[in-house]
């Protein structure tokens, strides 16, 4: 049952940073999981401007380690915080 919370939550996580990041950025190619911030244009600024708005919708709050800037990360760490946040949200509730 635990497993097929953590992905339902991962599928979500997966969808609504995607959506968000695609609302948000001047990106034309498609967004891939193993694209770097940096090859998709996303700056330290519409970094913290993604996570405001992946908090807003998913009513969770990014750890203070989470939001550590580095162009090299990916879409899939974005993700993976995001699916992280979202199970310990479910775990609480």
């Amino acid at each position: 049952m635990q497993n097929q919370l953590e992905n339902v939550s991962t599928v979500n996580a997966e969808e609504i940073v995607l959506r968000v990041l695609e609302e948000n950025l001047l990106y034309d190619g498609k967004i891939k999981l193993d694209n770097t911030y940096a090859e998709i244009g996303l700056d330290s600024l519409l970094f913290i401007n993604i996570v405001v708005n992946i908090e807003t919708e998913c009513k969770v709050v990014f750890e203070d380690n989470m939001l550590v800037y580095d162009e090299n990360k990916t879409v899939k760490n974005l993700i993976d915080c995001v699916s992280q946040l979202i199970d310990e949200e479910a775990v609480q509730q």
